[in-house]
C-alpha cells in the first residue's frame, strides 16, 4: 500500500507554514494507523533564481546547492534566472570583500554577471565565490582551483600525522598529501585534488625525497624533510611545499 502527494499543493504549504518539519499520518481501511518518519525541509522564497555556470567554450553547468571546484581562467559568466510571475528578488556574489548584486532585469527573466578583471582576480585570492539570493540563503558555491601556490613566503613547512590526510598550504584546500604507515625510515605519500583526481603517489618516501605535482601547468613539489617515529603520539612526517623553480 502507498500514497503520493504533491509538495507543490498549497493546502500543504499552508499546513506547514513556519514548520521545519512535518510527518505524513495515514488510516487503513481496516482502522489500522501508520506514521512516517518525520520529512525535515526547508521553505524556498519563489523568487530565488536559479544560477547556471557559462564557460568560454560554452559550455554550461548548473550551480546548485554545494560547492564544485572550477578553474576561474575557464568561465565566461554567471547567468540568472528568475520564474516569469512573482517576485524577482536579488542574487548576491560575494567573494572575499566584494560584493556584486544581480537584480532581475525589468523586461525578461535572465541576467548575466560576467566573470573578469577585478571579479575574477578577487576570486582567486579569496579563493571561493558564494552565491546567495538577497535574505543570505546559500544557492552554491564556486571554489577556484589556484593558479599557484598562495603562500606568503616561497616554501612553506606544514605536519601531516600517519594514517591522515593534511591538506597542502597555500593550495585553498584544493590540494591534499595523504601518508600511510610511518615504518623503517619510509612512507607512502599521495597527493590528490579535492575533486578525487590524483596528482603523485610516492609508496616508499624517504627523508630528502621529492614528490612532483602540476598545478595548473606550474610544477610544485613536496618534500619529506623529517620523518618522526614517537613512542608515545603519533608519527608524522614534516614536509615543505614548494614551486619546483624555487631554491630549498
Amino acid at each position: 500500500d502507498g500514497w503520493a502527494f504533491n509538495l507543490g499543493d498549497p493546502r500543504l504549504a499552508a499546513a506547514v507554514e513556519g514548520a521545519a518539519q512535518f510527518q505524513v499520518y495515514a488510516r487503513y481501511a481496516d482502522g489500522r494507523r501508520a506514521e512516517s518518519l518525520p520529512i525535515f525541509f526547508e521553505a524556498v522564497p519563489a523568487s530565488r533564481p536559479t544560477v547556471t555556470l557559462v564557460r568560454a567554450d560554452g559550455a554550461r553547468d548548473p550551480v546548485s546547492f554545494g560547492a564544485r571546484w572550477v578553474d576561474p581562467a575557464t568561465v565566461d559568466r554567471l547567468e540568472f534566472a528568475w520564474r516569469p510571475v512573482g517576485p524577482k528578488g536579488p542574487a548576491v556574489v560575494k567573494t572575499g570583500v566584494t560584493r556584486v548584486d544581480v537584480d532581475a532585469p525589468p523586461a525578461g527573466t535572465t541576467a548575466s554577471l560576467p566573470i573578469k578583471g577585478d571579479l575574477r582576480a578577487a576570486w582567486l585570492k579569496a579563493g571561493e565565490l558564494e552565491v546567495t539570493d538577497e535574505a543570505g540563503a546559500w544557492l552554491g558555491a564556486l571554489r577556484a582551483i589556484p593558479a599557484a601556490l598562495d603562500l606568503p613566503g616561497e616554501q612553506a613547512r606544514f605536519t601531516v600525522v600517519q594514517r591522515r590526510s593534511e591538506d597542502v598550504p597555500g593550495t585553498h584546500g584544493y590540494v591534499e598529501v595523504h601518508l600511510g604507515d610511518i615504518t623503517g625510515g619510509q612512507v607512502a605519500i599521495t597527493l590528490r585534488a579535492a575533486d578525487g583526481q590524483v596528482f603523485a603517489t610516492a609508496q616508499s618516501a624517504k627523508v630528502g625525497d621529492v614528490v612532483h605535482f602540476d598545478l595548473r601547468g606550474q610544477r610544485h613539489v613536496v618534500v619529506v624533510e623529517k620523518l618522526v617515529n614517537m613512542l608515545i603520539g603519533d608519527d608524522h612526517a614534516e614536509l615543505t611545499v614548494r614551486r619546483a623553480d624555487v631554491a630549498p
